[in-house]
């Protein structure tokens, strides 16, 4: 982001009203970031219910913690980072959960499967994303939805450069592999 432009100015004025407490302004900022952020956390909890619950369990961390953002080129950024982890401690929850439950289970597990027929490419796309692990999964994620840099990914994921660039790869690689396998 430009500092000097006007896309700039209005975050910073974005960013203090809400740290004001502004409801219109944090109006303002939850529909500007609303769906990119709730498709990347669809993508890491696997479910539109989960994804929703995690939006806002998120939303309400935001309100609490945006006081002490003071640099509105980090917000969205910031963003990003509340939004994975929040997703991952929803992941933590629900794998404790289904734990408990197994433990109380003295037989089998019900696992259902239903087979999908895909109609559309960016439709195979999400449903290969779900079959890629977690980590390749947040990169892709992060590239397709925003197009953001390498820095910036790595900032998110709070991880090195290098990391980021490798889970790109193998990530591709991995796509790749599901996609045209469900062509065969």
């Amino acid at each position: 982001m430009n500092p000097n432009g006007r896309e700039f100015v209005e975050q910073e004025l974005l960013l203090l009203k809400c740290r004001r407490g502004d409801r219109e302004a944090l109006g303002r900022l939850i529909r500007a970031n609303e769906q990119p952020l709730y498709y990347f956390i669809r993508r890491i909890v696997g479910s539109d219910a989960d994804a929703w619950d995690v939006m806002q369990q998120m939303w309400v961390r935001v309100l609490r913690g945006i006081a002490g953002v003071r640099d509105a080129a980090g917000l969205k950024a910031w963003l990003y980072r509340v939004a994975r982890n929040t997703a991952l401690n929803h992941l933590r929850a629900e794998q404790r959960h289904q734990a408990a439950i197994a433990i109380k289970m003295e037989e089998g597990s019900s696992e259902e499967s239903e087979p999908r027929f895909l109609l559309e490419d960016a439709e195979a796309v999400h449903a290969a994303l779900d079959k890629i692990e977690l980590p390749f999964r947040e990169a892709l994620t992060l590239y397709f939805l925003e197009e953001l840099s390498i820095r910036q990914m790595a900032e998110i994921l709070d991880i090195p450069e290098g990391t980021v660039k490798s889970r790109l790869f193998h990530g591709k690689q991995k796509l790749r592999a599901i996609l045209e396998k469900s062509h065969e």
